[in-house]
């Protein structure tokens, strides 16, 4: 009937968006390309919340670098203003940047420690 010759047509579609080709496999029944919709559409959805998930903690590691360096440009700044030697700013630096790395692993820490059950 006419839900079986639009089933096909859906089918078609999300095989041919979804890029799992038509191949020696197919789907041939209704119950059969039901069940194969169901799977490519679940199939999107987790590739597309796995990407949005990647993007996201790229962006989130990506900001907290920049916030980073634009402390340690305040810093150094800072230094440079007020006639700080060479030595003491290279040393400074290095401090600041192994408290900002201490700081993030910490932080780390506790936000993890924090998500456990209590008991």
């Amino acid at each position: 009937g006419i839900t079986s010759t639009y089933l096909a047509s859906v089918y078609y579609i999300m095989a041919t968006l979804c890029t799992v080709g038509y191949g020696d496999i197919f789907a041939e029944g209704d119950a059969e390309r039901f069940f194969a919709l169901f799977m490519m559409m679940t199939g999107a959805s987790v590739f597309a919340i796995i990407v949005s998930n990647m993007s996201a903690l790229a962006a989130n590691m990506q900001s907290r670098e920049n916030q980073v360096l634009e402390e340690m440009e305040n810093v150094v700044d800072f230094m440079r203003s007020n006639g700080i030697s060479i030595t003491l700013e290279k040393l400074v630096q290095d401090f600041y940047l192994f408290r900002c790395r201490q700081k993030t692993a910490f932080t780390s820490r506790l936000e993890v420690l924090g998500e456990l059950p209590d008991g």
